[in-house]
């Protein structure tokens, strides 16, 4: 087991002897690294003829950990990443018997996305050399397709079945279709791996639907009577989707289900109770429903104690501290207007802070922080007798 570089969740808790940490894009935190040997000192050496260097000088790695021996922790794009995730793998064959011939498969990569996360899905190719052993290439997979994109075209491993010489060394067996590994079984020639398939190549139902076609040349050695035989192999990590804590008074996030696969919703409710006090919100979206969607966000609150020239929205701030609107006044006290009416009851009425704003690039990293801030003079007629500030953040991605 390995420790990694954390923080607490009190940036006044944390204690840094080297580098600061800073805010990132999608507003938590990280500590940069040390450059280490990436300087010029190198020069001095070579000056100087200095007969060895430090290991930081080769590799920069050697260096990245901090007072307590712990190195960076990995980032999203790393299976380490995701250690606490399980890996599931899925295989399909895709074959066909006539030279010349079209290969169709189907995959169900995952399914119930509502109560599973998947992420970090990759596909991998391997064709059984059959026919494929010309040297000007006219015996060749001329195309493999994957939901409509095209992912590979005249690829040939150079190898023919039939006991013939093999000019490639197999990378990998496959007995039974089932995925995994064996010592026995013919050879498979790796056509692409471990290409990543979620956001592009994967829908929010989790189906591959995939074909390939081999040239006419492609007419020897078939392989239990198909001419084009190969596997598909994709493996995901999975967990059980976390079920996020409901507190009023901090951040409330609640992802919405996915009605169809054009459209990914999520909404979450922000509220404080304090004069001058600020909220933030977290908004999480499925990456399977994303990909190349627009994303628009829109925030509304409840009018309290907005009457007043200074009682007004301070900003409303997305990711690090990227500032949407300030200074807004929305204007009116339900309170006020209650007790000037008669009535005994104040009925209060929404108005909209940010209004469909794109926030496409930040949301493009699975998750949009939005924070909101209240003035000092804003100190009545709160939400349920308590919430000064009281919101909704919703995202909605869709195709455009």
């Amino acid at each position: 087991m390995q420790a990694w570089q954390t923080y607490s969740e009190n940036p006044q808790e944390i204690h840094s002897w080297s580098s600061e940490w800073q805010t990132a894009q999608d507003g938590s935190l990280e500590q940069p690294s040390s450059q280490g040997g990436s300087d010029l000192s190198y020069l001095d050496d070579l000056a100087h003829m200095e007969p060895a260097k430090g290991a930081d000088w080769f590799e920069n790695e050697v260096i990245q950990y901090d007072e307590y021996g712990r190195p960076r922790a990995p980032t999203d794009r790393s299976d380490k990443y995701y250690v606490e995730w399980n890996r599931t793998e899925k295989s399909v064959a895709l074959k066909c018997a006539a030279p010349g011939c079209t290969a169709n498969a189907s995959l169900q990569v995952f399914g119930n996305t509502s109560a599973n996360e998947y992420t970090m899905c990759r596909m991998s190719f391997m064709v059984y050399a059959t026919d494929f052993d010309d040297q000007y290439s006219r015996e060749r997979i001329e195309w493999l397709v994957v939901n409509g994109r095209e992912v590979l075209r005249d690829f040939t491993p150079m190898a023919k079945g039939c006991g013939h010489v093999v000019n490639r060394v197999s990378l990998l067996s496959i007995s039974n279709g089932t995925g995994n590994a064996s010592a026995s079984g013919p050879p498979l020639y790796p056509c692409f791996q471990d290409m990543a398939i979620e956001e592009v190549l994967i829908g929010t139902d989790g189906q591959l639907n995939i074909s390939g076609k081999i040239t006419d040349l492609v007419d020897e050695c078939p392989l239990d009577g198909n001419h084009f035989s190969g596997i598909v192999n994709v493996s995901c990590f999975t967990r059980p989707r976390p079920q996020l804590p409901m507190n009023p008074e901090k951040t409330t996030t609640t992802t919405a289900s996915v009605d169809d696969e054009t459209i990914d919703n999520a909404t979450a409710h922000f509220r404080c109770e304090e004069p001058g006090c600020s909220a933030r919100a977290v908004l999480i979206i499925d990456a399977f429903a994303n990909g190349s969607k627009t994303c628009k966000l829109t925030v509304r609150i409840s009018q309290t104690d907005f009457d007043g020239d200074t009682e007004q929205v301070e900003w409303v701030k997305v990711g690090a501290n990227t500032t949407l609107k300030s200074g807004l006044k929305p204007g009116k006290n339900p309170c006020t207007e209650a007790e000037a009416a008669g009535q005994t009851k104040a009925n209060a009425s929404n108005f909209t802070l940010v209004d469909a704003k794109d926030v496409t690039e930040m949301a493009s990293l699975g998750k949009v922080t939005v924070r909101v801030k209240i003035s000092d003079a804003v100190d009545e007629c709160g939400i349920q007798g308590r919430y000064l500030l009281d919101g909704v953040a919703e995202l909605v991605c869709a195709n455009q």
